[in-house]
């Protein structure tokens, strides 16, 4: 574990777009360990091999875009990645600098057009006012189908957050962009990871920041607004990654203050995102000790108001795939598939 969490750490800090990882067994191992799963009943029970442990350590402690686990029979011989099987690719700078360099990380398969596109006031506004219960409308947002049981079970869990953080905003596009917010989330972190369609066993989605004990800070200045934050508060009040984030207000922003504090009265559960007072002095001083700061009034989003919800969210939580170099394994996709990294809607821990 501990040389597992000293290469995270490392990754953490350069952010290679890839990692690969290569086990000793071969194939007779691999034969043993799938008939073998058949009768596993538990996580700890499964017959999983070292590198599978320390490659699922390393993600789930780690932010890469791109993870690629071989071993002796079938080896992982490139840091490469097929987008069109849904192994998806991406540019993502350091997550301490991101802010710095780019407004939103380069993923692939994505529509460059997105990156410069936003939604329009009128059509916020008017989503806003759409009449239909909060678990419908977050659904029709996800894009799941009506028989979709899943999605409709994310959205019921997701609804209540999101229409307690719609009744602090002030503005109604601000109400419509948490709405179209909390649908993509319901779409995308309701039914995590999903299945690739290539040769390759992949699993791909939204995922969890590095699970290293470290937390996000969304940094609120003194003149942060309450319609600032709360899209930023939104991924993480309404998944597991709730308890990985806190809140830093400046003690002049009263305003902030108070609203936030009211907010938590109505979402359970939601002090689970510790709120905090710094100057920006005394900010500075806990800085070193956070995986990263987000600042909501960030003027890049002054430039570039209400974008894109994949664009938006991927600013703020980890997104990429991790792959087999085995088709159809199995044991890979179970073991990885019940990772507590992957980002979903509820299931708090």
């Amino acid at each position: 574990d501990a040389n597992a969490d000293a290469v995270a750490a490392w990754l953490v800090k350069h952010q290679p777009i890839t990692l690969s990882i290569n086990g000793a067994t071969g194939d007779a191992d691999y034969t043993v360990a799938l008939h073998a799963r058949v009768h596993a009943t538990a996580d700890d029970a499964l017959p999983v091999a070292e590198h599978l442990r320390f490659a699922r350590r390393v993600f789930e402690r780690s932010a890469l875009c791109v993870y690629s686990i071989g071993d002796a029979g079938a080896p992982a011989l490139s840091a490469q990645a097929r987008p069109q099987d849904g192994e998806c690719f991406g540019e993502l700078p350091p997550l301490s600098i991101m802010g710095q360099v780019t407004t939103f990380p380069m993923l692939v398969p994505s529509a460059q057009p997105a990156y410069y596109a936003h939604y329009s006031r009128p059509y916020l506004e008017a989503l806003a006012a759409d009449p239909a219960p909060m678990p419908e409308l977050l659904s029709r947002l996800a894009g799941a189908p009506p028989a979709c049981d899943a999605t409709m079970d994310a959205a019921e869990v997701a609804a209540p957050i999101v229409s307690a953080f719609c009744a602090a905003a002030d503005a109604a596009a601000t109400r419509g962009y948490l709405q179209l917010l909390g649908g993509y989330l319901v779409g995308a972190a309701g039914v995590v990871p999903r299945r690739g369609m290539g040769r390759r066993t992949c699993l791909y989605g939204l995922q969890r920041p590095p699970m290293d004990g470290r937390l996000t800070a969304l940094r609120c200045g003194p003149h942060t607004s309450i319609d600032q934050l709360l899209p930023h508060a939104l991924a993480f009040a309404a998944t597991n990654a709730r308890a990985q984030c806190m809140l830093s207000v400046d003690p002049s922003n009263d305003e902030l203050l108070e609203r936030f504090t009211k907010l938590v009265l109505h979402v359970p559960g939601l002090d689970d995102m510790p709120l905090l007072i710094h100057t920006e002095q005394q900010f500075k001083v806990v800085q070193p000790n956070l995986l990263r700061s987000l600042r909501p009034d960030d003027k890049a989003l002054t430039r570039h108001p209400f974008p894109m919800a994949q664009q938006f969210v991927s600013r703020i939580v980890t997104l990429g795939h991790v792959k087999s170099t085995r088709a159809n394994d199995e044991v890979f996709a179970e073991y990885f598939s019940r990772s507590r990294k992957w980002l979903r809607i509820g299931k708090w821990d």
